[in-house]
């Protein structure tokens, strides 16, 4: 079942084995300093987690949290009133304050999913049993090679389970932030013939001057574009992210001084092209049309009938000063692809699986194609990747 916003209302199959760990985890996390001034933020955490451990899975409901937490009336709308997913993405940003500060000095970790009200726990590994019996003789050398193996496959074990998702860490800057998310889509150069001409052309006219041709900047938005836009709203909305949409040409610089960014489309939004043209990969008007140049190496690659392609890009302090994230495609079929590409998991799990180990603290460029077949991209396909 899923609430209001689309997070889902479930929980773990089965408590956790290790309760006393789990429990001193918790004490250990709220008496840090990410959670130690935040009392609300303490009961939401201390709720989820103990009824999680006790099987109670009708009280991670978005609807129980609200009553029993936030002391909200029982039959209270969940679609009007956002508490509980606010203070749920609240709690991610703190938690992921604390595993940052505290390191690998931990034997659990406590998780809240995004999209969820269910905690999950995550165990370091511990050895099942003692290993064999080896001769006298080469015991202090089998101890000790036995010791190191141990101690890398369980540090590399442990940091793969402490990594939160790509999707989530690509996200996690813009989460963090304090202020609503920017929405910036692009608006395409559609013309409109004044009254006068339309007026021409309906008595048999053939031609009008261009003179009469007026450009409409507030009433259009391309197709792909408005679906790239649409995941995104619903992404964040998720996520309990405010966020507001607004058209290029109705946004200033001082707009995005102000708040994290989302641009979408390329060459159609002045944004993107002021805040990437000096990336690595940039786009590029040509005498023969449109393209992506890498600008290290002078590759470019272009759109054709069939295929498309986009460049996401992530940059943790843009020429605005804020975090900025960029979907924007040679057409609107690949701005539709790339927007696609960062609200799916599994798609972004695939493209970062060969991305560099620290990639999460780093700027980022990725390139991505897809074939268009009739009016729809197909999966994307990272072609090249840069991060700084």
């Amino acid at each position: 079942m899923e609430s209001s916003a689309g997070y889902r209302d479930s929980a773990p199959p089965a408590p956790p084995p290790h309760r006393d760990a789990v429990l001193a985890e918790l004490e250990r996390i709220l008496a840090s300093p990410a959670f130690r001034g935040t009392k609300r933020s303490q009961e939401f955490l201390r709720y989820v987690v103990v009824n999680s451990l006790e099987g109670r899975t009708d009280c991670l409901k978005e609807r129980s949290i609200g009553i029993e937490v936030f002391g909200r009336a029982p039959d209270y709308a969940t679609g009007d009133d956002s508490i509980v997913r606010v203070k749920a993405s609240e709690v991610r940003k703190r938690l992921a304050q604390f595993y940052r500060d505290a390191g690998e000095d931990t034997v659990v970790q406590i998780d809240l999913p995004a999209g969820s009200y269910a905690p999950e726990f995550r165990f370091r590994d511990v050895p099942a049993e003692a290993p064999p019996p080896v001769p006298r003789r080469s015991l202090q050398k089998w101890l000790l090679v036995s010791a190191a193996v141990a101690a890398l496959g369980g540090a590399a074990a442990w940091q793969v389970s402490r990594e939160v998702p790509a999707i989530d860490a690509f996200w996690n800057p813009m989460f963090q932030s304090g202020k609503p998310v920017l929405l910036c889509v692009a608006n395409p150069p559609v013309y409109r013939l004044q009254a006068s001409s339309r007026d021409a052309l309906d008595a048999g006219a053939v031609s009008v001057p261009a003179r009469e041709l007026a450009r409409d900047t507030e009433h259009y938005v391309g197709f792909g574009d408005a679906l790239a836009l649409a995941n995104f709203t619903f992404f964040l909305a998720r996520a309990g992210k405010p966020a507001q949409s607004r058209i290029g040409s109705d946004i200033s610089f001082a707009d995005l001084r102000g708040s994290p960014a989302v641009l979408i489309g390329a060459f159609t939004n002045q944004w993107t092209m002021e805040m990437t043209s000096q990336l690595r990969f940039a786009f590029e008007r040509l005498t023969s049309g449109v393209v992506i140049r890498d600008r290290l190496t002078s590759q470019v690659w272009s759109t054709q009938a069939s295929r498309d392609y986009a460049v996401v890009t992530r940059m943790f302090e843009s020429p605005s000063g804020n975090v900025m994230v960029a979907a924007a495609g040679l057409s609107h079929y690949g701005t539709q692809m790339a927007g696609e590409f960062l609200v799916n998991r599994e798609r972004m799990e695939q493209a970062m699986a060969a991305a560099p180990p620290d990639w999460r603290k780093r700027n980022l460029q990725l390139v991505l194609e897809a074939d268009v077949i009739g009016r729809t991209p197909g999966p994307p396909r990272l072609v090249a990747s840069y991060f700084w």
